[in-house]
């Protein structure tokens, strides 16, 4: 059995793969399903001089504040981490490092306001289809439906997205990058393995699958063109192997996705679970 490299030796950039995606995990599917029920919030309407009242669910709650400003902020610190490897004084790198910490700042925007809008819209759109009965494409529901499944969503991923670009941004401009592990190597595939189960996960349960698609295209043209041009190894690299990885999985299971269920004729194209009955 291969002797397994100590945490402390291990790849920078792996171990912010490591905790970048159990984080998510821990976030999105283990703390939120921890606490049930929720909370009846009270407020008075001065226009009306009356008081009105919602009910928050505890897990809606949960992923506003975890999957939005907590993540962010444990996000911010890792990347920090991680710029930390680039050698500021080489080439034009100075500059690069403002360029990837204004693009972490804005994708943490992006991520948060995806969160609390998808969120927020999406309890609005309960208790709308609770009062009414149902769906309906009046103008107040089809806003709602907006907020929600179109707009959040997109947010969401675009966030998401961006988050592992800088961290790809940092690993092509770092000092040095060692061979992995045979450990390390299994860690970094494993990891790619469990970011495209986020990915066509959350993608296939939203309005954003097109979008998606189109970003792991684009990254995965971009990626090839860079490993051939710069003859770079991807046993050096895992959040590179992680993003081939993540690219060619998402795609091809939405190629297979839309083999089997075909396409609907209109954006965004591809049925969700929900719609499959």
């Amino acid at each position: 059995m291969p002797k397994l490299t100590k945490f402390k030796e291990q790849s920078k950039f792996l171990i912010f793969l490591i905790i970048f995606l159990l984080t998510l995990l821990l976030f999105y599917k283990i703390i939120p399903f921890l606490y049930y029920g929720g909370v009846r919030i009270f407020i008075y309407i001065s226009e009306l001089k009356k008081m009105g009242s919602f009910w928050m669910s505890t897990r809606n709650t949960c992923e506003i504040i975890l999957m939005g400003p907590v993540f962010a902020i444990i996000y911010y610190f890792l990347m920090k981490k991680l710029i930390i490897e680039i050698d500021k004084e080489q080439g034009k790198n100075k500059y690069y490092v403002v360029l990837i910490e204004i693009g972490v700042l804005i994708f943490i925007c992006i991520s948060v306001m995806g969160h609390a809008i998808h969120v927020l819209f999406n309890n609005v759109s309960r208790v709308y289809y609770d009062f009414n009965g149902g769906m309906d494409t009046t103008e107040l529901y089809s806003l709602l439906y907006y907020s929600d499944e179109w707009l959040g969503h997109h947010l969401i991923h675009v966030g998401y997205f961006g988050y592992i670009i800088m961290a790809l941004f940092v690993e092509f401009l770092a000092k040095e990058n060692r061979k992995l592990n045979k450990d390390e190597l299994l860690y970094a595939i494993l990891c790619g393995i469990g970011l495209s189960i986020i990915f066509t996960y959350i993608a296939c349960e939203g309005q954003a699958t097109v979008m998606v698609l189109i970003l792991c295209c684009v990254l995965l043209i971009i990626e090839i063109i860079i490993i051939i041009l710069k003859n770079i190894s991807i046993l050096e690299r895992p959040i590179l192997m992680c993003t081939l990885i993540n690219n060619i999985i998402v795609i091809g299971f939405f190629i297979l996705w839309v083999i089997i269920f075909d396409i609907k004729p209109y954006y965004p194209f591809i049925y969700q679970p929900s719609e499959l009955g």
